[in-house]
């Protein structure tokens, strides 16, 4: 199985996605990755980087916090997770 970092919101879409994955047979999960801003919240859900490790660490994989400007630019945006 080839091994991915998963692109987590800490949403349901991002849940149900996240189960067909690990039930797919295809992949191996390694780390949850997020984006987060400088205050250490998900953008999307506004929730802090508390909640997204305590859902990482209760389905057993590591967490991959990715820092973000406000409103970054495409090349920062793929840098970064380039970087990461």
């Amino acid at each position: 199985m080839e091994k991915v970092l998963f692109s987590w919101s800490g949403g349901k879409d991002s849940a149900l996605a996240l189960y067909e994955v690990l039930h797919g047979g295809k992949y191996s999960v390694s780390a949850l990755l997020t984006t987060m801003s400088k205050e250490k919240k998900v953008p999307m859900h506004e929730v802090g980087s508390g909640l997204i490790e305590r859902q990482a660490d209760s389905l057993g994989l590591s967490f991959v916090p990715v820092f973000m400007p406000k409103e970054p630019d495409n090349e920062t945006y793929e840098k970064r997770l380039s970087e990461a």
